[in-house]
């Protein structure tokens, strides 16, 4: 294409992945940051490799309990509880995601921080 003297106006990379409005779209505004920052939030991709982080940093904190030898089986509730439950709260993502795709991110949080919770409460009633 020959150029004919007239300048092509450069879109934002988001404008043109999301069609947002011209009129609306300021890269210079904290809108485009908020924007930005849901989008992210928002992806299915993050919030699964979320709450896989979450289960396997919870996991390394319950199984280096220290449990006695008369625990007999409890011993396998750090082992067995949190890939349960991040599993557990990965199909509850996925099937929230058939109902609204704006507020899933509510999810994976509540997942990490009970599975933290879970982790921590377990090493210290045990170790102390």
């Amino acid at each position: 294409m020959k150029n004919n003297g007239c300048q092509q106006k450069i879109k934002p990379p988001l404008a043109r992945l999301y069609l947002v409005p011209k009129k609306q779209f300021n890269m210079n505004t904290e809108n485009y940051r908020l924007k930005k920052t849901t989008i992210l939030i928002n992806k299915p991709k993050n919030n699964i490799i979320g709450i896989l982080i979450g289960m396997l940093i919870s996991w390394i904190i319950a199984m280096s309990t220290d449990l006695s030898p008369s625990s007999g089986h409890a011993g396998f509730v750090p082992l067995l509880f949190p890939p349960i439950v991040g599993l557990f709260f990965i199909g509850l993502y996925y099937f929230s995601r058939l109902f609204t795709k704006k507020y899933n991110w509510i999810i994976s949080l509540f997942t990490i921080i009970y599975l933290l919770h879970f982790a921590i409460d377990f090493y210290i009633t045990e170790n102390v």
